[in-house]
């Protein structure tokens, strides 16, 4: 629906390439700006009952920051059929309401399809536009039960491959005198491009580091890593590759 004066629209979610795509349409833009990213056609984890690829596509390809919000989603509306249910048993029901939007407005921005349709229901039934709450409310249950299993599932199994990785990788430095050196560089380039990355990096291979440097070396090089000091610690890297050869 329009109204005067609107020109156009975008419902949400919102999918920021149809975004920039309308917007060029009335301000004769030449292109979407470069970081709007086509949409990619490599294969995305997959949650049952949840659009990852679309919510990847709208986080511009960030996994790290949907697993952030979809465990934010299983911890924060894990209960929202049961709190909505409590703020009807006291009179609350404004505020029934306004959980249960704010349930479909956060599940419609994570793709989760089953979750954004029953609250909506349930927001339409308690607005006193329709049929009866309770079995709405029961089915809104269902829904978010079921998503937060696929949601705690899957990051179950996205931790368990992430650790198999650091495995990997610490057997393989163990394996390889030459790995260190590899590990200042890759280090180095990040610290230089004052990449806040460098410290999960750091860490990561902090074994590597430890048994690959002197004591006083490694413990300097942490302290700039860890408080940010990336100008020093690109000092420090260089000087520590000029040594090794590098």
């Amino acid at each position: 629906m329009r109204v005067v004066g609107m020109n156009d629209s975008v419902r949400k979610p919102i999918d920021p390439r149809l975004l920039f795509k309308t917007l060029a349409r009335h301000m004769a833009l030449a292109e979407i700006p470069a970081g709007i990213k086509e949409k990619s056609s490599a294969p995305a984890h997959i949650l049952p009952g949840i659009d990852v690829a679309a919510c990847l596509d709208r986080m511009g390809g960030d996994i790290k920051l949907l697993h952030q919000l979809l465990a934010r989603f299983s911890s924060n509306y894990g209960q929202a059929a049961q709190n909505i249910r409590d703020c009807l048993s006291i009179g609350s029901r404004t505020d029934a309401i306004r959980l249960a939007h704010t349930v479909k407005g956060v599940a419609g921005n994570l793709g989760i399809a089953g979750v954004q349709q029953a609250s909506a229901h349930v927001e339409y039934a308690l607005s006193g536009e329709a049929e009866e709450e309770s079995p709405l409310i029961d089915a809104l249950e269902k829904a978010i039960q079921s998503a937060c299993d696929a949601i705690n599932a899957g990051l179950s199994v996205s931790m368990a491959e992430k650790n198999n990785e650091k495995e990997e990788t610490q057997r393989a430095q163990e394996a390889d005198p030459k790995i260190p050196d590899t590990l200042l560089t890759a280090l180095r380039e990040r610290v230089i491009r004052h990449d806040p990355t460098a410290e999960d990096f750091f860490i990561e291979h902090q074994k590597a580091f430890a048994s690959g440097l002197p004591s006083p070396l490694f413990r300097k090089l942490s302290s700039q890593i860890e408080n940010y000091r990336f100008t020093e610690a690109a000092d420090t890297l260089d000087t520590i590759l000029a040594q090794n050869g590098s």
